[in-house]
């Protein structure tokens, strides 16, 4: 994380809202911090970094965009094979006016085109009380590609709403196009039946393809609802107020997805980051939760155990093509945790 070193209020919001505080703790954590920088504590850090600002630099192209001066700060995911710095951009009243995203590689470019596209196309849609960041301006700085947005709100007094985001969970399926399909039929599946066949011949995705050919020949009949996705449905990409929840990185917005893998998406990471479970043990919590996940998001109330598979093959063949393991992800091999829990709810349902 880098912060300006001042004026005091831009050092201090800067520091309150250096990432978005998904539990009681990390929002007092940032409280504490905004207090210290308001303070003047920032002089106090032994590691400074002077940077010079150029005429012509990324900062001053936003701050013409934004229509003001505005002063910069920087943060940096967790480690992983699509992480790219956040600038946060604000005013001279500490104000923050936007967020830029710069990509660093081939990966993160597509990302942020892919996002870019799924903001534009949110535009307009009648979404009830879900809202999204607007975009800005979006271009190329140095052959690095950028997506300047504006802000939303990224705290929750209370912490997620669990009713209030479901609600909106359904809102954006029901913003766009529906349909219903047979496993086997469905594009989604057969995309990601395809990618699998790209990764080459290696012991874990002959694994996990034949893991695949195992759910086709379990499910390949039985009937899916598909919708959009949010993609990366998570309690740090999400903050509730009132009846409105904002939702931010849409880099993995699609449609024709199955309806609930959102909220099984929510349901393991929440199991890993918040409630302290093992990447296994959430897995595990999954297969019991699955039904009832499905049916409260909108899914076919069949496919809970179906549901369950889908997302754990497509979340494999993501860390698999983009060696997250070897980019620093902290779940470990998916070979301990994900493909074991795969194999059950699979091997099982092909018992009964």
């Amino acid at each position: 994380m880098f912060v300006p070193r001042g004026p005091r209020r831009v050092t201090a919001a800067a520091l309150r809202h250096y990432k978005s505080p998904s539990t009681r703790r990390a929002q007092l954590t940032a409280v504490a911090l905004g207090v210290a920088g308001w303070l003047g504590a920032g002089g106090l850090v032994p590691t400074r970094l002077h940077v010079r600002r150029p005429e012509h630099g990324l900062p001053a192209r936003l701050s013409t965009a934004a229509g003001r001066p505005l002063h910069v700060g920087l943060t940096l995911g967790p480690p992983r094979a699509n992480r790219k710095p956040v600038l946060h951009l604000l005013d001279g009243r500490g104000v923050t006016q936007g967020y830029a995203k710069v990509a660093v590689n081939d990966l993160t470019s597509r990302r942020l085109v892919r996002e870019e596209e799924a903001l534009r196309s949110l535009e307009g849609r009648d979404l009830g009380s879900l809202r999204h960041p607007k975009v800005v301006q979006a271009g190329d700085w140095h052959e690095h590609r950028y997506l300047l947005i504006e802000p939303v709100p990224t705290w929750s007094p209370r912490g997620v709403d669990p009713g209030v985001r479901d609600a909106a969970l359904r809102r954006l399926v029901g913003g766009f196009e529906q349909s219903e399909d047979v496993l086997a039929s469905v594009p989604w599946w057969r995309a990601l039946r395809a990618r699998l066949g790209e990764l080459g011949p290696t012991p874990l995705s002959d694994r996990l393809a034949a893991l695949s050919e195992a759910a086709e020949d379990t499910w390949g009949s039985s009937s899916l609802r598909l919708g959009a996705a949010h993609g990366d449905w998570t309690p740090w990409n999400l903050a509730t107020r009132g009846d409105t929840t904002y939702a931010w990185d849409w880099e993995r917005f699609s449609t024709g997805v199955p309806v609930g893998l959102d909220a099984l998406h929510y349901s393991f990471q929440s199991g890993v980051r918040l409630d302290g479970l093992t990447p296994q043990g959430s897995m595990s919590r999954l297969q019991h939760l699955a039904t009832d996940l499905g049916e409260a998001n909108g899914a076919h109330p069949t496919s809970g155990r179906m549901l369950v598979a889908l997302y754990a093959i497509d979340l494999a063949e993501r860390f698999v093509r983009h060696q997250q393991e070897k980019a620093g992800a902290k779940k470990g091999p998916i070979e301990d945790w994900l493909l074991p829990a795969l194999e059950q709810v699979v091997q099982g349902d092909r018992g009964r």
